[in-house]
């Protein structure tokens, strides 16, 4: 198997630390690098929550960009959950890369859904060709626009900034909307990967990592930075490693 060895770009070893004075730090509000390599924690690196691996459970697994989790959007159970991660109703991002295995149905990435009444803003996608942001069971923005395949390996993310809501596939934007004005009723700040409320809309995908920014509405040259370079904002545990990755 190759790897990618583009800068920045390759996992660092479990154990990383974030750069908190790095701009892609500031806001940040849970980070899974997921570079565990197995067992059934994804540890969030600030340090509020580690996700917890539910169900079958989810399986780690080697890419060309690293260790990841698997998830086959069969099982209701088969997910990360993680505990309260701080969320603005009007700046949120969440980001994440993944691989598609189908996209065939309904999937549910990554967010704030909690149940059929209540939650927050969740990456979600409708078959691969619609997708966006969705609570619930109202979809909140979406678009047709650079549609999934299966197969398809990506870095995707949703972000609000007062009533600017974006959707953004391997960096650059591909919808926007200066009207949003979706408000969230949110019961604790419960934030999932892999399936929506009710264990329902399961993701098959391979997940690489996921970065949530509960406060801060990231920018498109932001966005752009995170895909090109994911870790910058992260130091190894190690000096040797970090000269390795790094250079310092």
């Amino acid at each position: 198997m190759l790897l990618d060895f583009k800068p920045k770009r390759i996992k660092p070893p479990f154990g990383a630390q974030i750069n908190w004075g790095h701009p892609l730090a500031q806001g940040l509000a849970a980070t899974w690098v997921l570079n565990e390599q197995g067992g059934l924690q994804a540890h969030d690196l600030v340090g509020r929550w580690p996700g917890i691996l539910a169900g079958a459970p989810p399986k780690w697994l080697s890419t060309s960009r690293g260790i990841g989790v698997e998830m086959n959007g069969t099982s209701g159970s088969d997910r990360i959950d993680t505990g309260d991660i701080p969320f603005d109703n009007a700046n949120w991002t969440i980001v994440m890369a993944l691989i598609f295995r189908t996209v065939s149905g309904y999937h549910r990435l990554a967010g704030w859904d909690q149940g059929a009444a209540a939650g927050g803003p969740t990456l979600w996608s409708n078959e691969g060709t619609s997708w966006g942001i969705v609570h619930a069971g109202t979809v909140d923005f979406s678009t047709t626009a650079s549609p999934w395949s299966g197969g398809e390996r990506a870095s995707a993310a949703i972000s609000r900034a007062g009533s600017t809501a974006r959707i953004y596939k391997n960096g650059k934007v591909v919808a926007e909307t200066g009207t949003f004005s979706a408000n969230y009723t949110l019961t604790g700040n419960t934030f999932r990967i892999g399936s929506g409320y009710g264990n329902a809309e399961n993701a098959a995908c391979h997940v690489e990592w996921c970065f949530v920014y509960g406060t801060r509405g990231l920018t498109p040259p932001d966005i752009g930075w995170l895909d090109a370079e994911p870790y910058a904002f992260l130091l190894p545990a190690s000096p040797l490693a970090r000269y390795i990755f790094f250079g310092k």
